[in-house]
């Protein structure tokens, strides 16, 4: 039952009582259906504290153990129960009517909660789905690996495959650079054989002398030829293989240096070097010149009793075995 005076307008006198009585079953059901949350529920109480009307018994003991605590009336935190609750208090500016509002803790942090828990799914699913991938990529790049060395020989490995194919791949540059170095050697023995033959035989003609060129890989893009013959005189007629060694050198940096076409090899314990030019008349004193260049450089490395003999031009492969007469009767004049 609610209650209210009537008093007129000349003053406070009461006139009249007017009641209004009250379905608490309606009136709860009507008040739950205009609040915006879920979950919660309400208690109405009258001015002594009693409980009028309560969608759960619980709410009203929470606001009767709010109105015995010492709350300052605006906003504060109450414990009911072993839980923590934030309460909020406001009067109406219509009537007389007070408004608390009492809320758990626990239920202002569960989105909080839910959203960490969200968080920690979703990082875990990430972490999961991360390990998962490298493993796929892990073994899609492992097993050609594996193909790698099973191919090389290494089915059985004890270790690191990818050591084994290292240490394989080592193997194989070191086999490749003694093959070449010995395919090199092979190839330029046989070139000076080429070479020689084309001095000593005289009884090839230019067809003849040109595909013993072809066979042996020699270019001799000129016509026009010279022919040096370096001897080194020791006293003791004893050769230190290191003196032709440092020899060749220096003849393959002056030919290099001066953009002449050259092979050196040696014949009968001389050092020979074929030139191939174009036919010049100034070819002869750029040879001696280039003879001078070399005595120097080797007495500058302590090394003297330098013979050097230099034919006349020769024009044609047939050619070849008259200069090697010129510098072989030269050298045997100089050495004598």
């Amino acid at each position: 039952v609610y209650l209210r005076n009537v008093i007129t307008n000349a003053g406070w006198d009461k006139r009249a009582m007017v009641g209004v009585i009250l379905n608490q079953d309606q009136l709860l059901s009507d008040i739950l259906d205009s609040i915006w949350f879920k979950g919660g529920g309400i208690c109405l109480l009258d001015e002594e504290g009693n409980c009028i009307l309560s969608s759960d018994p619980a709410f009203s003991d929470w606001a009767q153990a709010y109105g015995n605590s010492n709350a300052d009336g605006r906003a504060g935190i109450l414990r009911f129960e072993g839980m923590d609750c934030y309460t909020r208090e406001a009067y109406s500016l219509v009537n007389g009517w007070r408004y608390l509002s009492i809320t758990p803790r626990k239920a202002l942090m569960r989105p909080r909660d839910d959203m960490v828990k969200l968080s920690l799914i979703l990082v875990g699913g990430a972490l999961i789905l991360t390990t998962l991938l490298c493993l796929f990529a892990a073994r899609r790049q492992y097993a050609p690996l594996r193909r790698l060395v099973s191919a090389l020989g290494g089915k059985d490995v004890k270790g690191s495959e990818y050591s084994f194919v290292e240490e394989t791949v080592a193997h194989i540059l070191d086999e490749k650079d003694n093959l070449r170095q010995a395919l090199d050697e092979k190839v330029g023995y046989l070139r000076d054989s080429g070479l020689i033959q084309l001095l000593l035989e005289r009884t090839l003609d230019e067809c003849e002398a040109q595909e013993l060129l072809e066979e042996c890989g020699i270019l001799l893009p000129h016509s026009g030829f010279h022919l040096i013959c370096v001897h080194m005189i020791r006293p003791n007629g004893q050769e230190n293989e290191q003196d032709w060694i440092v020899l060749r050198g220096i003849l393959e940096e002056i030919f290099c240096r001066k953009k002449i076409t050259h092979y050196l090899f040696k014949l009968r314990g001389r050092l020979m070097v074929l030139i191939n030019a174009p036919e010049s008349s100034e070819m002869t004193q750029n040879l001696y010149k280039a003879a001078q260049e070399m005595e120097q450089a080797m007495m500058a490395k302590g090394q003297d009793g330098l013979v050097a003999a230099i034919s006349r031009a020769g024009t044609g492969l047939a050619s070849l075995h008259t200069i090697y007469q010129q510098v072989a009767e030269l050298d045997a004049y100089l050495s004598f």
